[in-house]
């Protein structure tokens, strides 16, 4: 299954300003709980923190390559 990630990042300018950014990731789980998890291993020790905003089934059906 693939599920639809809503990710929330605050990153400085070069100015000095917090800025926040929204991204959007297809992940490839069996469940919410796996794609969470997937999730945080990948961005949760970055630079700036993120949130994850919302987690939900993805009407994709699969990807061809």
């Amino acid at each position: 299954m693939y599920y639809l990630a809503k990710l929330r990042f605050e990153s400085e300018d070069d100015n000095g300003k917090t800025k926040k950014i929204r991204e959007q990731y297809l992940v490839q789980a069996s469940s919410v709980g796996e794609a969470e998890q997937k999730l945080m291993e990948r961005f949760g020790q970055g630079i700036s923190p993120c949130q994850l905003e919302a987690v939900q089934e993805s009407k994709i059906l699969g990807l061809i390559d």
